[in-house]
């Protein structure tokens, strides 16, 4: 599993859960990262934070895409407001 977000309190306590689930689990800081492993390693699915310093995730889901066109993408935020 690959988890993407910039926060690496996020990440890390994304992949104690996922490795508790029996995941393995790689980590990205940054969209250039994601995609950079996205080249390399097959992933089982992805968690995007949405909100990244680059932009939203979302915007560069087709070059995801383009990389692993079935791979399950979970996106989420940690923005709580209902306007978010």
């Amino acid at each position: 599993v690959l988890v993407v977000d910039d926060g690496q309190d996020n990440r890390e306590v994304l992949e104690r859960l996922l490795c508790g689930a029996g995941c393995t689990v790689a980590q990205a800081a940054d969209q250039a990262g994601a995609l950079e492993q996205l080249s390399r390693v097959r992933f089982d699915a992805a968690f995007l934070d949405i909100r990244m310093p680059e932009g939203d995730s979302l915007q560069w889901l087709p070059q995801l895409r383009v990389l692993q066109p079935d791979l399950p993408v979970i996106a989420y935020t940690a923005l709580a407001f209902e306007q978010d």
